[in-house]
């Protein structure tokens, strides 16, 4: 038997307008949109291993993208939200 081993992983990022819709919409494939700049969720391996490598090709000099691993959602001591944005589905 082959158990799946995902990891969870939270994605932030800070880049130019002119690609911002383009690194959301590659983004949502794999993880959930929380915030404007923010994503997280389970993700396999192979499937971060692939997210990293395209991410880097849309990432400019003056762009910053941040992907924080974690060996699954239970390492994640806590999650505060504080406020809510009237625009965007929180999941």
């Amino acid at each position: 038997m082959q158990y799946k081993i995902n990891m969870y992983a939270i994605v932030v990022y800070d880049v130019n307008v002119s690609r911002q819709n383009q690194i959301r919409e590659f983004l949502r494939k794999y993880l959930y949109h929380v915030q404007r700049s923010v994503f997280e969720g389970e993700i396999s391996p192979s499937s971060l291993y692939y997210m990293k490598k395209i991410l880097q090709s849309y990432i400019g000099e003056t762009d910053s993208l941040i992907i924080y691993v974690l060996r699954d959602k239970s390492c994640l001591m806590d999650k505060i939200v504080l406020g809510e944005d009237k625009d965007l589905q929180i999941y």
